[in-house]
C-alpha cells in the first residue's frame, strides 16, 4: 500500500484572491428597482356563530381523564429565603410566612390555582374547608 504525503498549499495555490482580513469584500450597490405592489386581496367575512356539534372523541377524552391522578397542594404561605438563612435554621425557629394565621389557604392542583379555603380539623387530621373556587 502506498503512503501519500500531502504537501501545504503554497502562495502561488491562492493567486487571484484578495486578503480581505476581518472585513467584509466590496459590495456594488446598484440601486435594484421596487417590487412592484401586491395585488389586494379581499378580507375573507368571517363565517357565522354556530353552535358546535358535540365532539365524541373530546367527550371521551374527559371522562377518560376525570380518573387521571392530580398533585393537590394546600399553600399556607410563602416567603423567599437565602440558602445562608436555611442553613443557620435551628429546631424551634419561627420561620415568618407572610399571612395572618386566620387567612385562607391556596389550593393548588398541578401548579395552578384552583380554589381557596380554611383549614379545619378532620378527626384529628389537617383538612382544607373550599370557601371559593377560583377560575
Amino acid at each position: 500500500m502506498k503512503k501519500e504525503t500531502k504537501t501545504p498549499p503554497s502562495p502561488a495555490d491562492f493567486e487571484g484572491f484578495e486578503d480581505w482580513g476581518d472585513e467584509s469584500p466590496p459590495v456594488d450597490h446598484k440601486e435594484d428597482p421596487a417590487p412592484p405592489p401586491a395585488p389586494e386581496v379581499p378580507k375573507p367575512k368571517a363565517p357565522k356563530a354556530q353552535k358546535a356539534a358535540p365532539n365524541p372523541v373530546l367527550e371521551e377524552t374527559v371522562h377518560m381523564s376525570a380518573d387521571v391522578p392530580v398533585h393537590l397542594v394546600a399553600v399556607i404561605g410563602r416567603t423567599t429565603v437565602s440558602v445562608k438563612d436555611i442553613m443557620n435554621y435551628q429546631m424551634g425557629q419561627i420561620v415568618d410566612l407572610g399571612r395572618p394565621p386566620g387567612e385562607t389557604v391556596d389550593l393548588v392542583a398541578s401548579g395552578k390555582l384552583f380554589a381557596r379555603g380554611e383549614l379545619v380539623d378532620i378527626d384529628g387530621k389537617l383538612g382544607v374547608r373550599i370557601i371559593k373556587l377560583v377560575k
